[in-house]
């Protein structure tokens, strides 16, 4: 069954364009990235398990979040601090 994971990312509260968003599977591997839209928002459609996301944005601190999708959709917000 394939999950929509989706999700915010902020830094020190406010949603930021352009932070990277990286996936590693349940075996630790990579398996996508993507940038977040002028909203802070990002998408991934995944099948159900546990996935490491892994948060980045140019003077912000990298974050690195579990997260367990069961259900249809899945959904993180991700809080970043300026560097």
């Amino acid at each position: 069954m394939i999950n929509r994971l989706t999700g915010k990312v902020v830094v020190d509260g406010t949603p930021r364009e352009g932070s990277y968003l990286r996936v590693n599977g349940p075996s630790g591997d990579f398996v996508w990235e993507a940038r977040t839209n002028e909203d802070g928002v990002f998408g991934f459609n995944l099948p159900q398990g546990t996935w490491t996301l892994l948060a980045f944005a140019p003077g912000a601190e990298n974050h690195t979040e579990q997260v367990e999708l069961t259900g249809d959709k899945g959904d993180v917000l991700i809080e970043l601090k300026s560097s």
